[in-house]
């Protein structure tokens, strides 16, 4: 009897510009994407009549024809919630795909429009070779598309920085006054080890930055940061109804446009080729500027001065704090020298790693 399975699996969590197919692969425990002495090659053709031999908490273990030896794959390389299988044979046509975003491979009906799209962007991008270029190429200023796919968002190259995290933790400091102890917190800062190079990227954004969002907040709650949960659901309601109309008007006057800030490793497959636009947009072909409006963007509520620029960066950033720098060399000398004269933190004399208590 034929049945369709279906699990807590929500299909293949893939879209075209996540995925991109695979010529060849290799099996060993798994199936992988890389050879070495304990793995088998195999011709990666689509296979109809896969057998799901059994499972366990390792996975699914399958058999194929066309596979040189059993092999298991995970849970969730499987899109069981798709497939139509009787009495273990998997009916319908699949093969493995290259799943950039998770890094491993994938198994995909052929049918599924993911992979339809994907085979019919590859091919369009075949004809678009003499307009792809590696990032170490891109010039500020200019609109790339990533290569991954045909189709895809313009980003206007900023430029590809060193960065340097750090990490605010609290101590509490606990004092004994006639038998009752009083608790402290004090604070250290400390910048990680590791000065990973990351490439950014602008694109047109909708949204307000957090110095307009917390102006609002103020304008309608007031100062007090509890004021908006002290307040009773209704007129909550009818108080967000009236931010979100005037956040609206701002962003419909805005007098210069807004940007999102993107940053990707220097290594990620989404951006390590980019599609020649021939377009640009000059206001971000002077990398110092751009370093200094994205930083100045994070740190909106620091001392510094910035360079005027015709546009606004709209993030809302959310991590502890980091610096940008084209020096891998001096950067830890400059996070130091900015946190202390424009935060007034002082930076810690060990790596965040390598702390103790």
């Amino acid at each position: 009897m034929s049945r369709r399975y279906y699990s807590n699996y929500r299909g293949t969590g893939a879209n075209t510009c996540s995925i991109r197919s695979l010529k060849s692969a290799h099996i060993g425990r798994a199936v992988r994407m890389t050879a070495d002495a304990n793995t088998l090659p195999f011709d990666n053709i689509p296979m109809k009549g896969m057998l799901i031999e059994k499972y366990n908490k390792l996975g699914f273990e399958i058999s194929h024809p066309n596979l040189p030896k059993k092999v298991y794959v995970d849970f969730d390389q499987l899109p069981l919630i798709r497939l139509t299988i009787k009495n273990g044979v998997i009916e319908d046509e699949i093969t493995f795909v290259e799943n950039i975003v998770n890094h491993k491979m994938q198994l995909i009906r052929t049918l599924d429009t993911e992979y339809i799209d994907m085979l019919f962007k590859e091919k369009a991008l075949e004809t678009k070779q003499d307009e792809i270029i590696s990032i170490s190429q891109a010039i500020p200023g200019q609109i790339y598309i990533g290569a991954q796919c045909e189709e895809g968002n313009e980003m206007i190259y900023l430029g590809t920085f060193y960065v340097k995290e750090t990490k605010t933790e609290s101590h509490r400091n606990r004092s004994y006054v006639f038998s009752y102890g009083n608790t402290t917190n004090t604070y250290s800062t400390y910048m990680h080890k590791l000065t990973p190079q990351r490439v950014f990227f602008a694109i047109p954004a909708e949204e307000l930055t957090t110095a307009e969002e917390t102006a609002l907040d103020v304008k309608y709650y007031g100062n007090d940061k509890q004021a908006r949960w002290r307040t009773n659901w209704d007129e909550r309601q009818l108080i967000d109804k009236k931010i979100a109309i005037e956040r609206k008007q701002i962003l419909d006057n805005s007098p210069i446009p807004r940007f999102k800030i993107l940053d990707f490793a220097i290594s990620s497959k989404r951006i390590k080729q980019v599609i020649l636009t021939h377009k640009e947009n000059k206001d971000f072909s002077d990398t110092v500027i751009n370093k200094a409006a994205i930083i100045g963007s994070k740190y909106a509520d620091t001392k510094i001065s910035y360079p005027t620029v015709n546009f606004t960066i709209s993030n809302r950033w959310y991590s502890d704090g980091s610096y940008m720098s084209k020096s891998k060399e001096t950067i830890e000398d400059e996070t130091r020298e900015f946190f202390q004269a424009y935060k007034g933190i002082a930076i810690e004399s060990c790596y965040y790693e390598d702390r103790h208590y």
